[in-house]
């Protein structure tokens, strides 16, 4: 009897070291997916900081380019007013050039008028 309960043990203990045995592959190859989702979210995370830092460099070369369209926009408002004041300038300009003109006309209609009278008083 002692042998038929020990054999019993033997086969039971069998069982129990082969369940073990499965029960460790299964182990080691849920060990060996965890390793590959860690390799996996390593890889994540660099491409997470590799578009961060992209980002970062968008941001940056956006500042940049809202400051110099702030000096654009600076210059051309400088342009804009001294434009407005040339075109003033301009006006005036004309209308003297204009008056010059007048002047020269009248001054040549004068001339032409007194040397017409001197021509006559030689002439009698």
């Amino acid at each position: 009897m002692n042998e038929k309960i020990l054999e019993q043990i033997l086969i039971e203990l069998r069982g129990i070291k082969d369940e073990q045995q499965k029960a460790n592959e299964r182990l080691s190859i849920l060990e060996n997916g965890q390793q590959e989702a860690n390799q996996r979210l390593s890889i994540l995370e660099n491409g997470q900081q590799k578009a961060n830092q992209r980002l970062s460099n968008l941001e940056n070369i956006i500042q940049e380019l809202k400051e110099t369209t702030s000096r654009i926009e600076e210059k051309q408002q400088i342009i804009y007013e001294q434009t407005g004041k040339l075109s003033e300038y301009h006006t005036e300009v004309q209308t003297q050039l204009s008056e010059i003109k007048d002047r020269l006309q009248f001054n040549t209609h004068k001339i032409t008028e007194t040397e017409l009278e001197i021509f006559k008083l030689k002439k009698q």
